[in-house]
């Protein structure tokens, strides 16, 4: 009888686990800087997505693909809260979501969003930046050259850092702020090349 009880409680245990949405293989992540914890996962077969803020959180969402896994990580200063097991609709994967995840709907700036990078290194004509903005400036810097933009200038000032990036497929120039180590800011620039 004790065993059944065991197993029994196991098993509920395993249930509501289940429901939580844990996300098992990602769990030593959780504490990690954002920057590192988001470059393992990519390591470890997962996509960023899509992302929003709300208060003083970051959510993203990242899928694995040979998994066909969606998981939505959270972000407090700057370093991972919690990841947790999703849906695919969350990652543009569900029946109910279009298959063309090009067009990624972004809530920070209320636009579509197609402006990752694919593995195919064809970069989008026009990328949308907004939501590196608040991002550590180690995170927002991989992602620019990862979307094909080159580091043109830096300068400092009064606390601030200041480079100019330029993306020579997309003819796009941006140039970022940040201060203590967080962009404060990113625009479209006129001081390239």
């Amino acid at each position: 009888m004790k065993t059944i009880k065991l197993n029994f409680l196991s098993l509920i245990l395993m249930f509501f686990i289940g429901l939580t949405g844990f996300a098992q293989n990602l769990q030593d992540l959780v504490g990690d800087k954002a920057a590192g914890a988001f470059n393992e996962m990519r390591n470890r077969g997962y996509s960023y997505i899509n992302g929003s803020k709300s208060g003083d959180s970051a959510y993203q969402n990242w899928y694995n693909r040979n998994q066909n896994k969606c998981v939505t990580v959270k972000v407090n200063d700057g370093r991972i809260n919690s990841i947790v097991k999703s849906t695919l609709e969350d990652c543009g994967k569900g029946k109910y979501s279009n298959n063309y995840n090009n067009n990624r709907y972004d809530n920070d700036n209320d636009n579509y969003n197609n402006n990752r990078y694919n593995n195919n290194k064809n970069y989008n004509r026009n990328f949308k930046y907004n939501y590196l903005s608040g991002q550590r400036a180690s995170y927002a810097y991989d992602e620019l050259r990862r979307n094909g933009f080159n580091e043109q200038k830096t300068h400092q000032q009064g606390g601030n850092t200041y480079k100019v990036w330029f993306n020579n497929d997309t003819d796009q120039c941006l140039k970022t702020t940040s201060r203590d180590e967080k962009i404060s800011s990113i625009v479209v620039s006129t001081h390239c090349k």
